[in-house]
């Protein structure tokens, strides 16, 4: 990782737009990495990249007690960010008991009548 000069990093943290533009240059390969080896999705990836830079450049950034740090401080945002939605996904799962129980007992009550409306409206 190449180092960011103390210049750009102090424009940086007073929110100076071509420091920003400077910045997310320097940083957008390796925190879209970062992303992408975590998630599956590449636009997934490449969206949390970009949050997670406009979140340092605009909330982090300025309020930076050392910006020497700040390459290791928005890897370190896109890991933990990155994970956190991977787990948030893997915890996803079917919202009813009805779709798991469809073969052992058939459809429930209320298929069963959307059924039987369905033949007297076409028999009707």
């Amino acid at each position: 990782m190449a180092r960011l000069e103390p210049e750009l990093l102090q424009s940086l943290m007073r929110g100076e737009p071509a420091a920003q533009a400077a910045f997310w240059r320097a940083q957008w390969p390796r925190v879209l990495q970062i992303c992408r080896k975590t998630l599956d999705n590449p636009h997934d990836a490449a969206d949390l990249a970009a949050e997670v830079l406009v979140d340092f450049m605009f909330e982090r950034a300025p309020k930076l007690k050392e910006p020497e740090a700040a390459p290791s401080y928005v890897a370190l945002m896109a890991m933990r960010r990155a994970q956190r939605v991977a787990r948030m996904r893997r915890q996803i799962t079917v919202p009813s008991d009805d779709f798991q129980n469809w073969g052992a007992s058939g459809p429930g009550p209320d298929a069963q009548a959307d059924a039987s409306a369905q033949r007297t409206t076409l028999q009707g």
